[in-house]
Formats: structure tokens, C-alpha cells, sequence
């Protein structure tokens, strides 16, 4: 089952809740969490079924419903908006998330159109479509969120090509922006200030209201 590491900010007026990867876990996205609180953020760490710290086995719909228990545990218990930061696997999260959820802003670093299409071009001499089960169609999904959508994208990333970010933004429609990091893989977009710049995206979003 779920489970969630929460990180309340001192007179935080908004929340990040961050999906994070395949390979990651409450405790390697400390970091990300450190930098959303030094910003003002009250932090939430979806920690999924069949990770660390939680039962159960990781399906597609069992990390979807996941998704939308972190995001109502948090409706429930404040009033101030929800913002939804998601890495790799954990941007199918929050784009289910959005779609299904009414969140002030979606940041997506690394995101995949479809894990049914990394693995094809991964594995383009096996007959991928019958053979994964959880296609995460996260491009479908996207085009029915109406939240504004920033997304980050290593030209350098080997896990998830480049190009499946640029399919997914242009699923996205006109909420979206898509930035390229230069010389960025997959799991190093920290080091190039992706998360402050993540920050003062959220932070644009409440002086807007």
C-alpha cells in the first residue's frame, strides 16, 4: 500500500508532492524535498505500493490509484494549492494526477510519451506490445490536463531519449513548456538547477493567482 513521508514547511502556503522514479525512494529524493521546503513548500513524498517502505506489488492502475490517495490525503487536510513534481516513472503519476485532480502546476523532468514506446525502441526486435503489461500511456493522458505544465528534458539522458519528451510536450498543447538541459542524462538534472527552476515555476504560479 501507499506510503507517504511528509516534509510541512514553516508557514508553507502551497504543496509539492513529489512522484519519484523506478529507481528512487523517500530517501534519495531528500533533496529535491530540501529544496522545495528551503522555497516555501510544504512537501509530500508518494512512496508507491511495492517500494520501499510500502506493501503490496507496483502495477499500472495500483500507482495511478496511489496517485490520486496522495493528492486527496493532502486536499483533504489543506486548503492551499497542490503542486504535482514527477521524475521518469513518477510523471505518469502526476500526469494521471492532473487529469483526474484540479493541481495549481505540474512540473515533469525526464517524462516518457509511453513506457510501451521506450521499450520498443529499446527492444525494436522483440514484440514489446504483447509482452509489457503496464504501458503507462502517459501521452494519451496528457492532452486532458488543463493544469500549466513545465517539462525538463536531459539531451544526454540514455534511460528516456530525448525525443519522447519532446512527443510528450507536444501532446500537452499550449499549457505546456518544454525546456532542454544541455549535457543532462537521466538521473543527474539536479545538478544542473532543475529543481530551483522548478521552484520558481510553482512560485510564478501562486503570484499569479
Amino acid at each position: 500500500m501507499l506510503n507517504l513521508v511528509e516534509h510541512p514547511a514553516e508557514d508553507g502556503e502551497a504543496w509539492v508532492i513529489v512522484f519519484h522514479g523506478n529507481g528512487g525512494d523517500a530517501i534519495q529524493i531528500l533533496p529535491e524535498a530540501s529544496a522545495f521546503e528551503k522555497a516555501g513548500f510544504g512537501v509530500l513524498v508518494a512512496e508507491y505500493r511495492g517500494y520501499n517502505g510500502s506493501s503490496g506489488s507496483p502495477s499500472q492502475e495500483g500507482l495511478y490509484s496511489d496517485a490520486l490517495s496522495a493528492f486527496d490525503y493532502l486536499d483533504g487536510k489543506s486548503d492551499n494549492p497542490i503542486f504535482l513534481y514527477g521524475h521518469s516513472l513518477g510523471t505518469a503519476m502526476a500526469i494521471h494526477a492532473a487529469e483526474n485532480r484540479q493541481a495549481a502546476a505540474v512540473v515533469l523532468l525526464s517524462p516518457f510519451d509511453s513506457l510501451l514506446a521506450v521499450a520498443q525502441g529499446r527492444y525494436p526486435f522483440l514484440p514489446v506490445r504483447c509482452l509489457l503489461r503496464h504501458p503507462f500511456p502517459s501521452v494519451e493522458k496528457i492532452s486532458r490536463v488543463s493544469e500549466p505544465i513545465a517539462i525538463f528534458h536531459g539531451d544526454a539522458d540514455r534511460v528516456v531519449p530525448f525525443d519522447h519528451g519532446q512527443t510528450l510536450h507536444r501532446g500537452a498543447g499550449k499549457n505546456a513548456t518544454f525546456t532542454r538541459v544541455r549535457g543532462a542524462g537521466h538521473n543527474d538534472l539536479l545538478q544542473h538547477g532543475v529543481v530551483e527552476r522548478a521552484a520558481a515555476f510553482f512560485r510564478s504560479k501562486l503570484t499569479a493567482r
